[in-house]
Order: structure tokens, then C-alpha cells, then sequence
């Protein structure tokens, strides 16, 4: 016997499979079989040393998640066009033998965040966003994936990792291109940086605000809709931490809130939030997710930038970690209980935090 809401997901599915299913469009891998390895960082500036590829292979990653800022337009000058820094940025990061030799050993699957799309914090008005599409896909994508991923509504992509009843989604949205812009407080970005890790922006509700626009809200349910054991939600900024004042899925809570519902609504087990943006890492967890299970999330961040004064958060779990750092996710399945183990990694390698999480602990009990 179906309950009232399976049988109203059902109907929702069907309709959804014939009208936004085929445009999903998942990269599909056999990897993952027992012993599943992702890698996460963010922020790595093409003009600082990156000793941290090396840390990271040493940890055997089947797939490394790059959550964005993956060059720093500014480091290539301040007076500069913002495309022709973007363009020296790209150029430089080419010459890097460090992450040249790592993209030839561990598959790598990137997204942008602000400074790789066009400018601290911004979203859809920048007006060479399209360009700055071309220059992202020619750096992070094979022609092959690039042509999937070169749309009018953004550059997001899902991966598929092991076979059924092993399988993990890999999530890629793209906050960037047709993200409405933030609700200002009164106080600009430049005072808000000494005033004590608090940010500038602040919560709308403006009900016309997007994260991600129709099209790509569209794909996003139907991608929740396909059969996965474990769903990985790469965001390259942060979901669970509230109250910080920077860029965050808080801002705009009537589309964090949208998330949750399709959640619940899909009956989405196994979803794990991976993010990147502020410069330090931490482990969030919120308990009374609304979704029928807590909801965690690891924040990496950065590769080589840090921040030495994290931002409040009361979801954080321990301590925040305020230098260079890289995460991993090793989903092991050959337990009787398949488990997660989320970690933080300082730049040489050495484990500075560690969660583990039973999948069945990620099912909902409504």
C-alpha cells in the first residue's frame, strides 16, 4: 500500500522523467566498489606554492573535488581588466607542474566559486559570465564533458560513482551564474572583514531570489530522483552554518528551505554536504534538519589560503581550523554497516579532524 506521499512523489517523477530527466545527463564510473575515496579542497591561488597536490595523492583519492576558486584573478594584479586577469590567471595556473602532475594521477571534477567566475561575492549581473564559462571549461572539462556542461543556465554536472546498491552521486550546482545577488547590511565588505569575522550581507525573503534559477532547479529534483545509496552535495559555499554574514545558503533561506523540501518531499536518503569559500575548514552538523535525518557538512578551505578568524557558526561541530587544509571522504562499504569517514588534512598530510557517520544514520525516520 502506498502512502499519500510516495504516491504523490511517483506521479511527480513520472512527469518529471519525461520532461527534465533526459537532460540530467549523469558521467558515469564503476569506481567506488568497496573502498571509496573523495578528496575535497578549495581556494588555491595560481601564484602561491601548492606543496598540497603532493599531500593529496599520497592519500590514494579515487577523485579529487575541487569546490571552487580555483585561481585568484586579483593575485595577477590589481589595475588590471577583470578579463584579461582572469585570462592571466588561467595561463599561469597552466605552468603549475604541481597540479599538472596530480590532474594526470587523480581524476578531478571542478566547479567554480567567485573569484574563478568574475569577482569577489558576485552572481548573475556579471556581465562577462559567459566568457568566464569558456575559460573554466577549457581549464577544469574534456571536450566531452564540456559540452554537456556549457549551458545558457549554468556549468553544474552530476557523476555517478559503483553500481547499484553501491552507488554514490557526486552533486555539482552552480551558485554562480544565475544566483540573484545579496541583501546588503549597512556595512561594506571592506569593514566587515575586521569586525570580528562577521560578514556584510544579510537574510531576504524576497521570494524572488535565486540560488540557482528554474532550469537549474529543474535538474537538481530530477538528479535527487535517480536511485543512489549515497548523495554527495558539492556546495562552494556553505549550507548548514547560519549567522556568519558572508556568502552563504542562509541568505536566502526560502531556497534553503526549498532544498530541504525537495528532500523530504523525493524521499532523498544518504545526502552529505561537502563546501568550500572561507579560507578555514570545520565539520557542521544540524540535527533538527527537517528532513527526516541530521544533516552534515565538511567545509575545506583553502588549499593555500586561509583565514585566521572563522565566523561564528552554532552548528559547528569542534573547532574550526584557520590554515591551509584539504578534506577527504571515504565512504567504506565492506562493513556490515557501510560508513563514512569525513577528515581534515593540514597541507602535510596530517589528519586534523575526524567524523565518522553510518549511512544508515542518513535515512529518514518520518
Amino acid at each position: 500500500m502506498f502512502s499519500r506521499r510516495q504516491l504523490v512523489t511517483s506521479i511527480l517523477g513520472t512527469l518529471a522523467t519525461r520532461t527534465v530527466a533526459a537532460s540530467v545527463d549523469p558521467f558515469l564510473s564503476s569506481a567506488g566498489d568497496d573502498i571509496f575515496r573523495i578528496a575535497f579542497g578549495s581556494c588555491v591561488s595560481q601564484r602561491r606554492s601548492q606543496p598540497v597536490w603532493a599531500s593529496i595523492t599520497a592519500k590514494k583519492p579515487d577523485v579529487f573535488l575541487m569546490m571552487g576558486d580555483g585561481v585568484y584573478p586579483e593575485h595577477e594584479g590589481e589595475d588590471l581588466p577583470v578579463l584579461e586577469s582572469l585570462e592571466r590567471a588561467y595561463k599561469h595556473a597552466r605552468t603549475r607542474s604541481e597540479l599538472r602532475k596530480f590532474r594526470d594521477i587523480v581524476k578531478t571534477i571542478a566547479i567554480w566559486d567567485d573569484n574563478d567566475y568574475g569577482g569577489s561575492d558576485i552572481g548573475a549581473s556579471f556581465e562577462h559570465r559567459c566568457r568566464s564559462r569558456e575559460l573554466f571549461l577549457e581549464f577544469w572539462a574534456d571536450p566531452k564533458e564540456a559540452k554537456i556542461r556549457r549551458r545558457d543556465s549554468g556549468i553544474y554536472g552530476l557523476w555517478e560513482f559503483g553500481e547499484a546498491g553501491r552507488r554514490t552521486q557526486v552533486i555539482v550546482p552552480d551558485l554562480r551564474f544565475c544566483r540573484s545577488e545579496w541583501a546588503q547590511t549597512e556595512h561594506s565588505v571592506r569593514a566587515a572583514l575586521g569586525d570580528n569575522g562577521f560578514g556584510p550581507y544579510k537574510p531576504t525573503l524576497d521570494s524572488g531570489a535565486t540560488m540557482l534559477g528554474d532550469a537549474q532547479w529543474r535538474w537538481l529534483e530530477a538528479c535527487l530522483r535517480r536511485p543512489a545509496e549515497l548523495r554527495v552535495f558539492l556546495s562552494s559555499i556553505q549550507f548548514v552554518p547560519e549567522g556568519r554574514g558572508w556568502e552563504s545558503w542562509s541568505n536566502f533561506p526560502l531556497e534553503k528551505q526549498r532544498l530541504l523540501n525537495s528532500l523530504r518531499e523525493y524521499d532523498v536518503d544518504g545526502f552529505f554536504i561537502l563546501s568550500g569559500d572561507t579560507h578555514y575548514a570545520e565539520i557542521s552538523l544540524r540535527e533538527n534538519s527537517g528532513v527526516g535525518y541530521p544533516l552534515w557538512e565538511a567545509t575545506s578551505s583553502g588549499l593555500t589560503e586561509s583565514w585566521p578568524t572563522p565566523g561564528p557558526n552554532p552548528n559547528r561541530v569542534g573547532d574550526a581550523y584557520p590554515r591551509t587544509n584539504f578534506g577527504m571522504l571515504t565512504v567504506n562499504w565492506l562493513s556490515d554497516e557501510p560508513i563514512l569517514v569525513a577528515e581534515i588534512f593540514a597541507e602535510d598530510g596530517a589528519r586534523l579532524r575526524q567524523q565518522a557517520v553510518l549511512l544508515s544514520s542518513l535515512r529518514s525516520t518520518n
